[in-house]
Formats: structure tokens, sequence, C-alpha cells
């Protein structure tokens, strides 16, 4: 199992990190083909960050390692389509609350 350094537990925590931590973390997962652990931290990331390109290109990147075709080609979409707006890589913050640091 992947333990998550202290550092970056922490940064879950405050609301300025929140998403790119969780964002990291997914990645970390996805990059180690454990896409089904990434996606809680990767959706969550995009829910904080909804224009972040990142967050739902490495989105539609666990849904296809998933064999979740569908979901990976509407996550892609919807990075094109930030992409081609001009949008962020890490996006902007919207206050929600990060549920994974509720658990």
């Amino acid at each position: 199992m992947l333990e998550a350094p202290e550092k970056v537990t922490v940064m879950r925590k405050r609301p300025e990190t929140r998403s790119p931590a969780n964002l990291f973390l997914g990645q970390l997962y996805i990059a180690q083909h454990q896409a089904a652990e990434a996606l809680s931290y990767l959706r969550n990331a995009a829910k904080l960050h909804p224009d972040s390109i990142d967050a739902h290109g490495s989105l539609a990147n666990a849904y296809w390692e998933l064999g979740q075709e569908a979901n990976a080609r509407r996550e892609l979409g919807v990075a094109e389509s930030l992409r081609s707006r001009g949008g962020s890589r890490l996006g902007t913050p919207t206050g929600e609350t990060d549920v994974a640091t509720q658990r």
C-alpha cells in the first residue's frame, strides 16, 4: 500500500493546497497502476478546482486504466475543452470541502 508522505498529508488539510495535494496523490497512484485508489483523490481535485486541466486529464487516465472508456472520454473532453479556452493546469479554488479529509 502507498504511504502518503507526511508533508502531503498536511497539505491536504490546508484549503489553499488541498486540490494540488489530491492531484499529486492521485497521479502517484496512477503511476503505480493503482487507478482505483487514485479516483477519490482525483475526483476531489476536480471538485475543488473544476477548471483544472490536470485534474480532468488525470481522471481520464484513471478511468481508462480501469476500462471505463465512457468516463475516460468524458473527462478527456472536459480537459480538452478547458485547454482550448485557456484553462489553468491546476484550476482555481471553489471553496468546496474535500470529502477525503473527512474520513
